[in-house]
Order: C-alpha cells, then sequence, then structure tokens
C-alpha cells in the first residue's frame, strides 16, 4: 500500500512540475496583452529559418497607424484595445498560414513559410478585409495598419534578419504614403 501511495505522489508531483514547466515555457514565449507569440519566440523561429537549407518563406511587419494619437486623445486602455483588435485580425488572418507575433509596441509580424507572391498579396487583401470588418464593428478604434513584405527568396541565401529587414523598410515606405494620404485629408 506504501508503494502504490509512493508511486501516485511520485507520478503526480511530476504530471505537476510537467505542467508548470509549460506555462513557464508558454510565458517566456506569448505577448501579456494579445496572447500572441512574442518577439522572443519569432526571433528563435527567424533564427531557425536562416540555418535550414532550402527553407522559403515570406516575413511581413506591420505597425499600427495612429496609435500615439489614440494614446494622447483616449488614453492607453483604448490604446490597447488598438492593439488587441490588430492581433485578432492578424490571427484570424495568418495564424493558419504561419507564425504571426508581436515584437513590441505596436508592431507585429507573420512569418509564412510560402513565398508564392500571389498568395501572400491574396493573404494581404483578405487582411484588409478583416480591417473593415473591425472597423464596421467598432468605428471608434478605426484600426488601420500599415504592412511590407519581403522573402526569402529575395535575399539569396542571407539570413532572416536581411529578409526581416527588407520587409521592415517596405513597411515604412508605405506607413508614410498612408501619413501623406491622411495630411492631405
Amino acid at each position: 500500500g506504501i508503494l502504490v501511495i509512493d508511486l501516485y505522489q511520485k507520478v503526480t508531483r511530476n504530471m505537476m512540475e510537467e505542467k508548470e514547466k509549460e506555462l513557464l515555457v508558454r510565458r517566456a514565449y506569448t505577448d501579456d496583452l494579445t496572447k500572441l507569440h512574442n518577439r522572443a519566440f519569432c526571433t528563435e523561429h527567424m533564427r531557425k529559418l536562416s540555418i535550414i537549407d532550402k527553407s522559403d518563406y515570406a516575413i511581413i511587419n506591420f505597425d499600427l497607424n495612429g496609435l500615439k494619437k489614440m494614446n494622447d486623445t483616449y488614453g492607453h486602455m483604448k490604446g490597447d484595445e488598438l492593439i488587441c483588435y490588430a492581433a485578432i485580425v492578424l490571427e484570424q488572418t495568418f495564424s493558419t498560414e504561419g507564425v504571426v507575433g508581436r515584437m513590441g509596441g505596436d508592431e507585429f509580424i507573420a512569418i509564412i513559410e510560402n513565398v508564392d507572391t500571389e498568395f501572400i498579396d491574396g493573404l494581404l487583401v483578405k487582411f484588409e478585409e478583416n480591417i473593415k470588418k473591425v472597423n464596421v464593428q467598432k468605428p471608434d478604434l478605426r484600426l488601420s495598419i500599415s504592412y511590407g513584405y519581403a522573402t526569402s527568396n529575395e535575399v539569396d541565401g542571407e539570413s532572416s534578419e536581411k529578409v526581416y529587414h527588407i520587409a521592415d523598410e517596405r513597411m515604412y515606405e508605405y506607413k508614410q504614403k498612408v501619413k501623406k494620404a491622411m495630411a492631405q485629408m
């Protein structure tokens, strides 16, 4: 009887330790606000892609438009709501196709293991449609997100950091166009 109790206690302890370990790993790689993958997870994932030969992928960088104005005008709770809705749209659009994460602040990323530009462009159309749906449901948010993407094929064997950098440059070019268009309104 004592052996059975001892075995039961050991199995229970091991299960609890395993659950605790899983929780710690999940917390280490999850953004608290959005529940998306965090920067550490995404950086690790990109590093792994860099060392896999023949790995074809696309990186899409995203940046919210107007977050500072939202925070300054309505407070950080409203800004956090905007960030959370952006995360929902990103997850709905891209999570079945790859890794989606929050890199920090109002910056997000999708890492898609498919470099077919028509496919990526189709996802971005779906993404814009999902933004429109949120703006119909929550017109006070005025969700707007700039993006840019690059593929591993464009950098000819260089690291995922180079792909990330190109996607980031394209996102900022798009963001400048959005700002210019908003200024003319």
